[in-house]
């Protein structure tokens, strides 16, 4: 299995610069081109993934806002300056390096079905979406999914 990159980063503003009734910004950038509008919140939501998002998780966090602001500005030249933000660095947790799953290049259904094998003489039961054979593939509907699996395997052998 491999595993992708996926950041967010919230921006919050002191009032909505933007036109209110859109859900999204589309813009031609090379870094940042789409925003996630939360009007009512004054919220501008970026997803940034891959090379970016390496590349972003080692800039500081008032480093990445600067960027953000120089692409927005001139499209929104009265746009204020952000009053709160919030980044996740899923590439630098040291309980993730990374944000999902993928099948990566020779990756099979075996491939799966071995991550979700039991081990330690079945001590340790494996879910999540990389475990997730024989349902949904995806992100929190196969975790759910393979959680239940093995919560049903556990009850059973406790029983």
């Amino acid at each position: 299995m491999g595993v992708g990159l996926l950041n967010k980063i919230h921006i919050q503003f002191p009032f909505t610069f933007w036109d209110e009734k859109l859900d999204n910004i589309f813009i031609s950038s090379n870094r940042f081109r789409f925003f996630g509008c939360a009007s009512q919140d004054h919220i501008l939501i970026l997803f940034v993934a891959g090379k970016l998002a390496r590349e972003l998780e080692q800039q500081t966090d008032e480093q990445i806002v600067e960027q953000i602001i120089q692409c927005l500005q001139p499209i929104y030249p009265q746009m204020p300056k952000p009053t709160k933000w919030l980044m996740t660095r899923w590439g630098s947790d040291p309980f993730a390096y990374g944000s999902y799953s993928n099948f990566k290049t020779g990756s099979t259904h075996e491939t799966v079905e071995e991550l979700a094998k039991e081990c330690y003489d079945g001590r340790i039961h494996w879910a999540g979406e990389h475990t997730n054979y024989g349902g949904a593939i995806g992100c929190v509907d196969s975790a759910f999914e393979s959680g239940h699996r093995e919560a049903k395997l556990i009850y059973n052998k406790l029983n």
